[in-house]
């Protein structure tokens, strides 16, 4: 066997060391491009995983908005047959003005803080209130209909009658009537009886 003598090696041709430092570089630049392209990699999963996830939300939003399209197309028939109703009932309670107006029928009700008249209305409930002496109207529920010429009650107007609290005095009899005077004025200024 041969030996080998390391002797002849020892001095290392330069072109061979330039390749061995240019080697190096490449190396070198290749870990780097290799760290790089990982970053990239992860970033690109990262992206992709974004991707998914607004995609995710746009079908819910898509489907969120149809759905909100669709009650609305619903909506609107129905909204419309209620106005038809509403016309007609409009036009129906016109109808019926007109025909008691032509008979000389009026509307009339009880002036809140007077006492109740029983021979020309109705007292359907009480309510607890020191603003009026009990036993006056507390406050009118529906109006009555009447006959304008001999004043004949046609339907009765519904009341709530003033009762007092309990535990508690009745209003002083001047504040009732001040308080019957300015409903009496409100209800006159509105020209009605």
């Amino acid at each position: 066997m041969k030996k080998f003598s390391f002797a002849r090696f020892r001095s290392v041709p330069q072109k061979l060391n330039l390749g061995i430092s240019k080697a190096k570089e490449v190396h070198e630049d290749f870990d780097k491009l290799k760290e790089q392209a990982a970053r990239n990699q992860r970033e690109l999963q990262e992206t992709v995983e974004l991707l998914r996830t607004v995609s995710k939300q746009y079908e819910e939003l898509e489907s969120a908005y149809y759905a909100l399209l669709q009650l609305i197309a619903e909506t609107l028939p129905k909204q419309e047959m209620l106005l038809q109703s509403y016309e007609l009932v409009q036009k129906t309670r016109q109808d019926l003005e007109e025909a008691l107006k032509k008979h000389d029928v009026e509307r009339f009700s009880p002036i809140v803080g007077d006492s109740v008249p029983r021979d020309k209305c109705k007292a359907v409930g009480q309510i607890e209130t020191d603003r009026f002496f009990p036993g006056s109207v507390a406050r009118v529920i529906s109006e009555g209909m009447r006959i304008r010429k001999n004043g004949r009650i046609l339907v009765f107007p519904a009341v709530l009658e003033s009762v007092a609290p309990s535990g508690k005095k009745p209003l002083a009899q001047g504040a009732i009537d001040i308080e019957a005077q300015h409903e009496r004025e409100r209800r006159s200024a509105g020209g009605e009886q």
